[in-house]
C-alpha cells in the first residue's frame, strides 16, 4: 500500500544518488554529497521497513518536533524529502491536509496551506 510507495520513493532516492556518485569524478564533493545522500536515505529505508529509528532523527515522543540541528546528520535525507514534497504538492495537487472531524485535521509539510485550514494550528 502506501507504506511500501513511500518506502520506494527513498529507494529510488538512495540508487539515483548512489549512481550519481558512481559517475562523478573521484574524489570530488559531488561523488561526496551524492554517496551521502544514497547511504543516507539506504539507512533511513532500512529503518522505514523495520519500523524503527524516529528517535534517531531526534524526533520528541510527545510532540513530534525535533531541534533544528538534529537535522543535521540527516541532511542527504531530509532536503531530497523536503524537496520531493514541495515538488509534489505544487504538480501533483495533492491536499496537504485534510479535516478527519470538525475541527481535527491531518497533515503533512505544507499542510498550513491547506484551503479552509484552521487559522491558528495547535
Amino acid at each position: 500500500g502506501a507504506v511500501h510507495g513511500v518506502a520506494y520513493k527513498y529507494v529510488a532516492i538512495a540508487a539515483a544518488a548512489s549512481y550519481g556518485a558512481y559517475l562523478s569524478q573521484p574524489h570530488s564533493y559531488a561523488r561526496l554529497g551524492l554517496g551521502l545522500v544514497g547511504a543516507t536515505n539506504s539507512v533511513i529505508v532500512v529503518l522505514f521497513v523495520a519500523d524503527r529509528g524516529t528517535q534517531l532523527l531526534g524526533k520528541d515522543a510527545v510532540t513530534g518536533k525535533a531541534p533544528w540541528y538534529r537535522a543535521l546528520p540527516w541532511a542527504g535525507f531530509l532536503l531530497p524529502t523536503w524537496l520531493y514534497t514541495y515538488v509534489h504538492t505544487l504538480v501533483g495537487r495533492v491536499d496537504t491536509a485534510t479535516e478527519v472531524a470538525p475541527g481535527w485535521w491531518l497533515g503533512g509539510r505544507y499542510a498550513d496551506r491547506a484551503p479552509g485550514r484552521p487559522e491558528r494550528w495547535a
